[in-house]
């Protein structure tokens, strides 16, 4: 009886310890919000976004987020790549590359095509609308009451555009800089049109984007050079003189994809 009970008491313990031995882990899934953000990005619930309005390089910055080569976008439109895009990429004949820094002055004259191909050469993408909203939650709404100084830069007081992180009070509950002021940013989402009445067009996106075809949607109202019937990309947050009509809702649907502006840039996020 004795030995019986010993030989059950060792297959017990060899069943324990298999048991214990193929646990299922924990942890959280590839993507699922475990990971910390890159340098010059901050948390915002499963992605990341940069800490600062971007500025354009013709190099990739390196690993501890220093801009490399030369910056575009500071005077005007001196982009090296077609407002298309089709030649920014990291692999094409003239790539740009989205930096995101403290003590720069962010990139602005850009369309969304090039924004976007700046972010993607460096393992990022342009914010959803939903997501550049989550991440602004908390910046300061100073529209009228800019110091010139600490508080977001909406009333044209230095005058034109701070320099990024440089508004030491114009930071977001997550830590991202100047979400309200200096620059209008581009995010991700394509909407229709600000045509009235409803307008449709017939025709193709211009001569600059290989007059493909661009049918049924509502042109936005302000088109680039060259471009025709795109509809409207959404602009955020005001920007360094919009006063009183800067802040985390300012919302502006004007413009098409292929536009760019002198008051407007971007920031890139990217998945956790």
């Amino acid at each position: 009886m004795m030995r019986l009970y010993v030989f059950s008491m060792f297959v017990l313990g060899i069943m324990v310890f298999l048991f214990l031995s193929v646990q299922p882990s924990f942890a959280p899934p590839e993507g699922g919000g475990g990971e910390s953000c890159p340098v010059n990005m901050v948390p915002v619930g499963d992605i990341c976004i940069d800490q600062h309005e971007a500025t354009v390089w013709s190099e990739s910055p390196r690993s501890d987020g220093t801009p490399m080569g030369t910056q575009f976008g500071v005077t005007g439109d001196d982009y090296p790549c077609s407002d298309n895009g089709n030649d920014c990429s990291a692999t094409a004949s003239n790539p740009i590359f989205a930096a995101s820094a403290p003590g720069e002055t962010p990139s602005a004259s850009i369309t969304w095509f090039q924004a976007h191909q700046a972010c993607l050469n460096v393992g990022k993408r342009l914010p959803t609308n939903a997501e550049w909203q989550g991440a602004a939650a908390g910046t300061p709404d100073t529209g009228g009451a800019d110091d010139g100084s600490t508080t977001c830069n909406t009333d044209d007081l230095e005058p034109g555009i701070s320099l990024t992180g440089s508004r030491s009070n114009c930071v977001s509950n997550f830590g991202a800089f100047d979400m309200v002021g200096n620059l209008l940013e581009w995010v991700a989402d394509w909407i229709q049109g600000s045509t009235h009445p409803w307008k449709p067009s017939l025709g193709t996106a211009g001569p600059d984007y290989g007059d493909d075809f661009m049918l049924g949607t509502n042109p936005a109202r302000v088109q680039g050079v060259n471009s025709s019937n795109f509809p409207a990309v959404l602009f955020r947050g005001g920007r360094f003189d919009a006063g009183t009509g800067a802040g985390v809702f300012t919302l502006n649907a004007n413009f098409a994809p292929s536009g760019s502006f002198n008051g407007v840039g971007f920031r890139c996020a990217r998945n956790r």
